[in-house]
């Protein structure tokens, strides 16, 4: 399993409270917004693991940050949409986001965890493979969510909101 690179385009709208009132009921508030390079740009295997000299990922350091930034811990997450270009890929990203202990992703997985109706559901929208509306895996009462991308040459995003 492993999602193809492809095109694709989005769009948002930022502005103050004020100006977002005039436009929806429901207006997003981004708590954070974190852009970390790998000190490793080969590949993904050195970005996720430790390095030799013990640096966190760009992931684990996106994350960290993030959650400082926010004032919250991975703990008041309410949805998670992570990167998922391939099955390990998002294991590895509970971990290194803080969702687990290293070596512990799988069993997020194994007792439910991360599905719709577990303690953190990530990925309802299907992931990469399938990206789209969450519809009838829409979580209902999320009150705090975390998106994280990965792209290539080490760079990692991770948005609060």
């Amino acid at each position: 399993m492993i999602c193809s690179p492809n095109e694709g385009a989005a769009a948002a709208i930022l502005c103050n409270e004020k100006v977002a009132d005039k436009y929806t009921r429901k207006p997003v508030k981004i708590l954070s917004c974190v852009h970390k390079v790998s000190r490793f740009s080969v590949l993904q295997v050195p970005s996720y693991c430790a390095s030799p000299t013990n640096n966190p990922s760009a992931h684990a350091e996106a994350a960290q940050e993030a959650y400082k930034i926010a004032g919250i811990s991975p703990e008041h997450l309410d949805l998670a949409e992570v990167q998922d270009t391939d099955a390990f890929c998002e294991i590895e990203a509970y971990e290194e986001l803080g969702f687990c202990r290293k070596g512990e992703g799988g069993k997020l997985i194994e007792e439910g965890y991360t599905e719709r109706d577990g303690k953190l559901p990530v990925n309802v929208s299907g992931g990469l493979i399938c990206k789209g509306e969450a519809g009838e895996r829409q979580v209902k009462g999320v009150k705090v969510g975390l998106a994280h991308v990965y792209g290539s040459g080490g760079h990692c995003g991770i948005t609060i909101w």
